[in-house]
């Protein structure tokens, strides 16, 4: 920059300057707005998918223990006791999901 460019006695560069700062603002606020929409779009989207995951998870889940109670007790007789620790087990996972996916907390430790 030259020394008129520092001193600038009579403002003009000063407020030239400042006028393409204020339009460089204007520009970044509206692009801003614009990336702001589409985070919340994304994020929806993402929610959604999520639930769906979760609660299909879920349904499986049920259909396996289901699946492997009617199997156990009913079709093929097997021993009792590692079926039914497995679906205690099993079905105590299945709750704690249902409580994290329908209270809509975050499944971590540190929720519980």
């Amino acid at each position: 920059e030259e020394l008129r460019d520092v001193l600038d006695p009579t403002g003009e560069l000063t407020k030239q300057k400042i006028e393409n700062n204020h339009k460089t603002l204007q520009e970044l606020f509206k692009l801003k707005k614009k990336l702001e929409k589409q985070k919340t779009t994304i994020e929806e989207k993402a929610e959604r998918s999520t639930v769906r995951t979760l609660w299909g998870l879920a349904t499986t889940g049920v259909l396996n223990g289901v699946l492997i109670a009617r199997l156990t007790w009913w079709d093929l007789s097997w021993d009792i006791m590692e079926p039914v620790t497995y679906l205690l087990t099993f079905g105590s996972s299945i709750v704690i999901l249902a409580y994290f996916q329908a209270s809509g907390l975050d499944f971590s430790y540190s929720v519980l």
